[in-house]
């Protein structure tokens, strides 16, 4: 039981995160789209500080909801709109796509030292679950490209199953 209370704190901070970081982030477009005359080295250090503090911010609210234990992605109809299932052939190419992302071993460099395995954002910029503007994995995407690739796999299976029974007859 102490372990669900840690659990709703930290979701609770992650919460509080994401709110601070939006505001930050409403903060920083209104100086960027209203710069004023000239904005002075320490103004301009400033938002250098807000953006940075900004990603920070938005780096450690995943951090804390990919803890084991918190709820995952909201997936209900409805909260989402424009759905669109993916027809065969889009599927078939999102799982080639999963099929060629380049798995590695990696340390963060900031962070504890354990050994991870995952793939690098830069050598795979253009799967659906690469987020190059946060430089983070969307890991709901990546599930699902998993998904798409077990769906094809099944596909193939079934068809070469169903090649065998005609060549035992």
């Amino acid at each position: 039981m102490p372990n669900n209370i840690v659990i709703t704190e930290l979701q609770a901070v992650a919460g509080a995160l994401v709110l601070a970081k939006k505001t930050m982030d409403d903060a920083l477009a209104r100086v960027t789209i209203n710069p004023g005359p000239q904005q002075d080295p320490a103004a301009q250090a400033a938002l250098a500080s807000i953006a940075a503090t900004s990603l920070l911010i938005n780096q450690e609210a995943v951090q804390i909801q990919n803890l084991p234990g918190t709820p995952g992605v909201p997936s209900s109809i409805e909260v989402k709109k424009d759905v669109e299932y993916l027809d065969d052939a889009t599927r078939a190419q999102i799982a080639e796509q999963a099929l060629g992302i380049k798995l590695a071993t990696y340390k963060y460099k900031n962070a504890d030292q354990r050994e991870r395995l995952g793939f690098i954002l830069e050598d795979s910029p253009n799967v659906p679950a690469a987020d190059m503007n946060s430089k983070q994995v969307d890991l709901y995407a990546y599930a699902s490209m998993v998904l798409a690739t077990v769906q094809e796999q099944q596909k193939k299976i079934a068809a070469l199953e169903a090649q065998l029974e005609l060549l035992k007859k």
